[in-house]
């Protein structure tokens, strides 16, 4: 065994010392004397000697704190340190040892008395049990006339919605609007209208507009085809910038390049009467007057043509 070797090594080591140091002290008074009367090859064996018990006491020290070293580590429970782990990561061992410990601690306290209430002391960072509460009561359906209420930001948010959405978000068709009353205005006596009216978002939560959106229309809606009405909107960039016969009239100015895709209802197809232009008005809203028309005009399952405007004239005032 490395211990008793070197153990008998060392006492070896101690009687050839002990011998030469006698053999020295013989041969003189003094250390100094001694080294006098012996041989230069005498005294070399000293000090090897010497050196030799001093190497294998330090190896024997050396063993011994080995052995006591591996002893302590196989009889402790705890696990060996990791002296190269940074600070972080031995907070963040410890941090979960503690959860982990108060989490038991708290599940055999709960096992034994159901009514212990939890322990303070517990992990700050530990995520409380969720608090029941009485569930909200059901909110009654919404009517036509609280879905009639919905303010244009609202209505915006809604639209804004279904283009992130990439797809428009089917709704349920419903009369939000079941009737409605107009005035007259202007010398033609035209109906004033707005797109307001013919939203069909607004008039019966549809959206999308299917190929039969007419059916569904209300009696009033149906009403203003083939009359003579006054309508303000915005002129849709046009292909030349005067003697235009016709245009499409939109609901505002930011639609399609300059902001966002319009719905078929925002849009009016306009022609004007025989022998009648106009100059493109950029940027600016301005009323037309002419007659009105529902005439839907679908390719495949879409529509791409609802309103229409004939025989009518700009009025850029």
């Amino acid at each position: 065994m490395p211990g008793m070797t070197t153990h008998i090594r060392t006492t070896c080591c101690g009687l050839v010392v002990g011998s030469l140091l006698l053999l020295a002290a013989g041969c003189g008074s003094s250390p100094e004397e001694g080294y006098q009367t012996l041989s230069t090859e005498e005294a070399e064996q000293i000090e090897q000697a010497r050196r030799e018990r001093a190497q294998a006491e330090a190896e024997e020290t050396a063993d011994a704190a080995a052995e006591t070293e591996l002893s302590q580590r196989s009889t402790s429970d705890a696990p060996v340190e990791d002296l190269s782990a940074s600070p972080l990561v031995l907070a963040a061992a410890q941090t979960a040892a503690s959860t982990v410990f108060t989490t038991n601690k708290q599940a055999d306290q709960s096992q034994t008395d159901p009514t212990a209430p939890a322990d303070a002391t517990s992990d700050p960072w530990a995520v409380s049990p969720p608090v029941e509460t009485e569930p909200a009561a059901a909110s009654p359906p919404a009517t036509p006339a609280d879905t009639e209420a919905d303010s244009p930001i609202e209505v915006a948010a809604s639209r804004a919605a279904s283009a992130v959405q990439g797809e428009p978000v089917e709704r349920e068709i419903q009369l939000l609007i079941p009737d409605r009353s107009f005035t007259i205005e202007g010398p033609d006596d035209a109906i004033r209208i707005s797109f307001d009216d013919f939203d069909l978002l607004k008039v019966l939560n549809m959206e999308p507009v299917p190929v039969d959106a007419v059916d569904h229309f209300p009696e009033w809606l149906k009403d203003l085809d083939g009359k003579r009405v006054r309508v303000r909107g915005f002129m849709f960039p046009t292909f030349q910038e005067t003697d235009l016969p016709g245009f499409v009239l939109a609901r505002d100015n930011q639609i399609c390049c300059f902001g966002r895709n319009p719905k078929i209802y925002d849009l009016v197809d306009v022609t004007l009467a025989p022998g009648v232009t106009t100059d493109y008005i950029q940027g600016r809203p301005f009323d037309v007057v002419g007659q009105f028309h529902i005439r839907p005009e679908a390719d495949g399952g879409e529509l791409w043509q609802l309103y229409q405007m004939t025989d009518a004239i700009v009025i850029d005032k």
